[in-house]
């Protein structure tokens, strides 16, 4: 059997807009807690099951669970970050665990990898894709295993 998940969200969470969904052959939903906690979600998955109740559908609600990640600081300032240039890591205001691990050749990216950096020495980092950096959004070290062994791949 066929199965059509929307997701839920703030563009889209009310009871009439789910409604609508499910009338076009929608059969579950998937609620994303990356951005959001399960409890201000109350309101959502009301407005969920009372569509669903509506239509006659047994709706099914996958929930995304938010996994260990790290972020930047939400108190940031929005940076620019240009191609080539060096800047250094003192503006990121990265979380204390990420400093021992920034280390010649490693790679940082943010944003879920829309903006990449590498690290030229323990304080320095060139952009190679840059773009406006944002408060809060996420923080990757790729090819890191262990403080003491990592991988560098281009």
């Amino acid at each position: 059997m066929l199965k059509i998940f929307g997701t839920i969200g703030p563009s889209c969470f009310e009871e009439e807009t789910i409604l609508k969904m499910f009338e076009m052959n929608m059969t579950g939903m998937r609620l994303n807690l990356s951005h959001v906690d399960l409890v201000d979600c109350k309101e959502w998955i009301h407005n969920f099951h009372e569509a669903a109740k509506k239509v006659g559908v047994i709706p099914e609600l996958l929930i995304d669970m938010k996994g260990p990640e790290l972020r930047l600081s939400r108190n940031l300032k929005c940076v620019q970050l240009e191609e080539g240039s060096i800047v250094n890591e003192d503006i990121f205001d990265f979380p204390k665990i990420i400093h021992s691990y920034l280390v010649e050749n490693q790679e940082v990216w943010m944003d879920d990898g829309k903006i990449r950096l590498v690290c030229l020495n323990n304080n320095q980092l060139k952009v190679m894709n840059g773009g406006l950096l944002k408060p809060g959004k996420s923080i990757a070290l790729p090819w890191l295993h262990s403080k003491s062994t990592y991988s560098y791949r281009r």
